[in-house]
């Protein structure tokens, strides 16, 4: 089957017995074509970017589930951490005919928006720069905080205040931090 391809062939046998006489009859032989249980492309994935679905050519076949793949294709690149992932998917269509396809799944690693300790500061101290870890990211902007970590103790005021962060690499992989910054009378 693998040399003919799919399709119907009309198959011819021949007899002849010792006194030379033959005989012949022919059947006609269908071959299937391979099912295609391609998997469609997927990822990269963020490895904070929850479940993702992992779709293939034609549904009803089954991935061999792992830790971070169930068998309908839900895949958790946090199970999975950051690296390449081989994943199989196998499909049997109607007629019988069966495949395997396989697939590797990247997960990038979450980046670090970890903020640098800050504070206390003196209510009259001026206005101070908040640093990140990661420079490039988006400070959520207050009354006494801008996008780029300036931070006010005037209009923060005396207490306890929390910052938060945003940071995206270069993978467009994003994360989250936050901080507390104490601000003295």
């Amino acid at each position: 089957p693998s040399v003919s391809l799919a399709g119907s062939y009309t198959v011819f046998y021949t007899v002849i017995n010792s006194n030379g006489c033959s005989s012949t009859d022919s059947m006609i032989v269908v071959i299937d074509s391979i099912p295609n249980a391609g998997i469609n492309a997927a990822g990269p994935f963020c490895e904070n970017a929850g479940i993702q679905n992992i779709s293939t050519i034609h549904t009803g076949g089954r991935f061999s589930p792992t830790s971070y793949l169930d068998t309908a294709g839900q895949f958790d690149p946090s199970a999975a951490k950051s690296g390449s992932h081989k994943v199989y998917y196998s499909y049997t269509d109607g007629s019988g005919g069966s495949n395997t396809d396989s697939i590797t799944l990247v997960v990038d690693t979450i980046p670090d928006a970890s903020i640098n300790a800050a504070g206390p500061f003196c209510e009259n101290g001026g206005i101070q720069t908040i640093t990140p870890l990661n420079a490039g990211g988006r400070f959520s902007p207050t009354s006494y905080l801008d996008t780029t970590g300036r931070f006010d103790p005037s209009l923060a005021k005396r207490g306890s205040h929390n910052i938060y962060y945003t940071f995206t690499d270069g993978n467009n992989c994003v994360a989250h931090d936050s901080a507390t910054v104490v601000v003295d009378s």
